[in-house]
């Protein structure tokens, strides 16, 4: 506090001090209110669209993955059925699980976090969703130790029941490609045991938080297949042969191989002969789905095959992190495919897309889980990526709709009386309103009566403090 010559604050110093007190109360308070105002007017979100996709095969065994953009911008309008799978919302797919990268971002601004979590959870708890949630490890071990308790309090506020899964590290096996990425840190990651030990501590961890029969894993893209050992194995690079190896003896069945699997990204397609610009034959290679040689699933069955190499016996549990298909062109597309118009077209997106749902998920080249990426485009690296099923978080729209479709004015959901609704809505806007004056007063009022018992306040002052508790008390 500044005081005066009097010993008594001065005025501009009282309301610095009060101001924020005030502000933290009523943020509190109208959080509340505007959650009793979800629960009363709002329903479960759903793209509009006119596109009918599916059905959806085996849908206890596919979920999506939420991009950045849906997690941060919009948490009150995640798709709470697959998009496409029904015509305006009707008839759609509920989906039954969602993958999180992250718990929060260090840059993304603090104050809107709870809110964010609030609204996953409640999402979660309302349509009985399961989160499969990641925890990221990189070269900067500060940050990581303040994503990792995000992770866990946002496990602590969704409830253990609904983690399907939690992944430690995500592509690793690929951070050496990275400019930004030195030889020192990869070095201390692999040859030193930097990740194999956070691994093991976050585990420990997660059992000490009566987590100890969830999965766990480390997702890894599809070129950790590849190397001179059964899994990538190179000194310098990635030791993922190493890890796994260790990963599977200590944790056994509970250990997860997690695999992202993107056809659209391989360097093995070809343009059509003769052709400078066009890839059907690769096109159509690219969108099977429900035959064993088809690209996914022959990942897959590899991945399995794999696993039963690393481990002696063949039960062990296969994921696919994401798959997806962008639409427009990914800028980061460097293969020949990069040249024909069609493969990065909204149909080729639509065939992609239409093949993940109806995949059967039969034979050896069937995961045990899969997740289709994403909700909506979003920012990575500051670079945009068009894998998302609707546009952003402003788009009513799905993104696979027809030429002219144009989105239908909303309406009340079946069953429901819409003056009612309006009564409700209208009845918990004015709670909020009136929540937010009282405790704007309140605050106030509580700071005054402290600095009363003080003695910093004139008798006018003191007046005031009267006047305000009995404004709150009526």
């Amino acid at each position: 506090f500044g005081s005066s010559s009097s010993g008594v604050p001065r005025q501009t110093s009282w309301h610095a001090f009060a101001a924020p007190v005030a502000t933290s109360v009523m943020r509190q308070q109208w959080a509340a209110a505007a959650a009793l105002a979800t629960f009363w007017c709002a329903e479960a979100w759903q793209c509009s669209t006119d596109v009918a996709l599916g059905p959806v095969a085996i849908a206890g065994q596919k979920g999506l993955a939420l991009d950045d953009n849906s997690m941060r911008g919009c948490p009150w309008r995640l798709p709470a059925s697959w998009p496409n799978t029904g015509t305006d919302g009707k008839g759609a797919t509920p989906i039954n699980s969602l993958r999180l990268f992250k718990a929060w971002d260090r840059n993304w601004q603090e104050r809107q976090r709870l809110p964010v979590w609030e609204s996953l959870r409640d999402f979660v708890a309302s349509h009985g969703a399961k989160i499969f949630i990641g925890s990221p490890v990189t070269c900067d071990s500060k940050a990581d130790e303040q994503d990792w308790t995000w992770v866990k309090k946002l496990i602590q506020m969704l409830g253990k029941d609904q983690v399907m899964g939690v992944a430690i590290g995500n592509e690793l096996d690929i951070l050496w490609q990275k400019d930004s990425t030195s030889s020192a840190c990869v070095h201390s990651l692999w040859e030193e045991g930097r990740y194999w030990g956070e691994f093991q501590r976050r585990v420990k961890e997660l059992d000490s938080l009566g987590l100890g029969s969830v999965p766990v894993t480390a997702v890894f893209t599809g070129n950790a297949m590849y190397g001179s050992a059964v899994f990538q194995e190179m000194a310098g690079k990635a030791l993922v042969n190493s890890f796994l190896a260790n990963a599977t003896k200590t944790y056994g069945a509970r250990f997860v191989f997690t695999f992202n699997l993107y056809p659209y990204f391989d360097p093995n397609w070809k343009l059509d002969s003769g052709s400078d610009d066009q890839c059907k034959a690769s096109l159509d290679s690219a969108m099977c789905w429900n035959s064993p040689s088809c690209t996914v699933p022959s990942n897959v069955a590899m991945a399995r095959r794999k696993a039963a190499q690393l481990t002696g016996n063949g039960g062990s549990k296969i994921w696919v992190g994401e798959t997806g298909w962008s639409s427009p062109k990914a800028t980061t597309l460097t293969t020949s495919m990069a040249q024909c118009p069609a493969w990065s077209s909204s149909n080729a997106l639509r065939r992609f897309y239409d093949g993940f749902l109806q995949w059967n998920m039969a034979g050896e080249g069937a995961p045990d889980h899969a997740f289709y990426f994403a909700a909506r485009d979003s920012l990575n690296f500051g670079i945009v990526e068009h894998f998302g099923l609707i546009g952003d978080c402003m788009d009513q729209a799905c993104k696979l709709v027809s030429a002219n479709y144009t989105v239908p004015p909303l309406e009340p959901p079946a069953g429901r009386h819409m003056a009612w609704m309006s009564i409700g809505c209208v009845a918990a806007g004015a709670l909020s309103l009136v929540t937010l004056v009282a405790a704007y007063i309140a605050a106030r009022a509580r700071q005054r009566r402290q600095a009363k018992a003080r003695g910093w306040l004139t008798a006018q002052e003191q007046d005031s403090v009267a006047m305000s508790e009995s404004s709150t008390a009526a």
